[in-house]
């Protein structure tokens, strides 16, 4: 008879106990974390924080979307307690700080490019560029994020390009007109929570701001002319809007950890906890 569960494992082969009772903390600010005293392995997120937008200049010429903060997962990570954690703050004017814990970095995302044709910042995900044609920031690597995307050169419009996220790159402010000139760069979403919620998207543009700005909740859109350039939202590492005149670009929103102790007992598995167990070298004969 098929079984719906992919197959049985019986107790010949028993896996570590982890009484972590699935139980699941948000950590928001720096600090040392203790989980329980039956938990040996966790699952966890690890989000760095946005880097900021950058600024604009007279004239309507936009800066860059700041750039999401690494993105990070964990799965059936052992862990010993306490641990120290460091959250990062978002960046102001600046890329944004680092996340730690767990003995995982999540690296800040990199400021956006103010305009007259600065580059955006490398970072978890880079900043976008500045117009005219400012460079796109690059991501630091480690699969936890995206480039940003290449200042515009064309007049009227004068936009920046949007800052990477950790689900996709910045658009360039070279696109045509419409709402994806300058966006920033996807989010990640993650229901470790319990809900399912989107981290480390990239800031949009400045000028082409609006309905051009981030494609997420997570980071904040640009500015148009004139305009003050909305920051990016706390603890969940996206990054802030680019401005369209003379402002300062959007803060980048703050990085975070998740943490959800894992609950397993002795006795009677599926094939595919089984599956999982044996790659992260958590089960024994």
């Amino acid at each position: 008879m098929a079984r719906t569960n992919g197959g049985l494992i019986g107790t010949s082969l028993i896996p570590l106990v982890s009484g972590g009772g699935d139980t699941v903390t948000t950590i928001t600010s720096t600090s040392t974390h203790c989980v329980q005293s039956g938990t040996r392995y966790v699952n966890a997120i690890i989000v760095g924080a946005g880097g900021a937008g950058g600024p604009g200049t007279t004239g309507s010429v936009g800066g860059g979307g700041g750039g999401g903060g690494g993105f990070k997962t964990l799965t059936f990570h052992p862990v010993s307690s306490p641990f120290p954690v460091t959250i990062g703050g978002g960046g102001s004017n600046a890329n944004g700080a680092n996340t730690v814990g767990l003995g995982v970095t999540s690296t800040g995302g990199g400021r956006g490019g103010g305009a007259d044709s600065a580059a955006g910042a490398s970072g978890g995900s880079g900043g976008g560029g500045g117009f005219p044609a400012g460079a796109a920031g690059a991501t630091s690597g480690g699969c936890q994020g995206n480039a940003g995307g290449v200042g515009g050169n064309s007049s009227p419009n004068n936009a920046g390009g949007g800052g990477g996220g950790a689900g996709g790159a910045g658009a360039a402010g070279t696109l045509p007109c419409g709402p994806a000139r300058g966006a920033g760069g996807a989010a990640v979403t993650n229901n470790i929570s319990g809900s399912c919620v989107t981290y480390a998207g990239g800031g949009g543009n400045g000028v082409a701001g609006g309905n051009a700005g981030s494609r997420d909740s997570s980071a904040s859109g640009g500015s148009y002319p004139g305009g003050v350039a909305p920051n990016a939202a706390d603890n969940r590492g996206g990054g802030g809007g680019g401005s369209g005149r003379c402002n300062a670009g959007g803060n980048g929103g703050s990085g975070v950890i998740i943490v959800k102790e894992l609950n397993f007992a002795p006795g009677v598995w599926n094939l595919k906890t089984h599956y999982l167990q044996r790659r992260a070298g958590a089960w024994t004969v």
